[in-house]
């Protein structure tokens, strides 16, 4: 790793950061910087955080439904920063939470 840090000219930590692909069970912190339309007549919808992931600030995008959307919008419009658990994964260079729980409102 210490020798692909100096060719890449990349500290040891950007380096992991492109290798990871897959983060199972991680805890987020961050804002919803955009919600989706919800889908039909269900109570779900798309959402997007900007949270922490190896020490930088990205994008993470999943799906919520019911009382989980609902507090999303919540912090949405209130700008509450949120909390949940779920796997990380990097699919096309964006990260997606899959497997969502726990998810919940943090008090400023």
């Amino acid at each position: 790793m210490e020798n692909l840090a100096k060719i890449e000219e990349k500290s040891q930590l950007e380096i992991i950061q492109k290798l990871i692909t897959n983060l199972p069970n991680l805890e987020v912190q961050g804002l919803i910087v955009e919600i989706k339309s919800p889908q039909g007549d269900q109570l779900s919808g798309e959402i997007t955080l900007m949270g922490v992931v190896i020490n930088k600030l990205k994008k993470i995008e999943t799906e919520l439904f019911d009382r989980d959307y609902i507090l999303a919008i919540k912090a949405y419009q209130e700008r509450l920063p949120v909390s949940c658990s779920g796997d990380l994964v990097k699919e096309n260079n964006s990260f997606v939470l899959k497997n969502i729980s726990d998810f919940e409102l943090l008090s400023l």
